[in-house]
């Protein structure tokens, strides 16, 4: 779903979907990762650190060496 985005509308709506299923479904490093490198691609800076944000209080080490 993160990775077929191709446009800002699209990626807007996962993010979302995204915030609604933290609750529920817990997001790994590398959905994190697949999620800031989709922001990166359309230069969505502020919802980038909004999302890292996230995952620091998801206690996710931003470490997928």
């Amino acid at each position: 779903m993160i990775k077929s985005c191709k446009t800002r509308d699209a990626i807007i709506f996962v993010i979302g979907f995204v915030r609604e299923l933290r609750c529920k479904f817990k997001v790994d490093v590398w959905g994190y990762n697949k999620l800031l490198m989709c922001l990166s691609r359309f230069v969505m800076i502020d919802d980038m650190k909004c999302v890292y944000d996230e995952m620091l209080s998801d206690m996710i080490k931003p470490d997928i060496g």
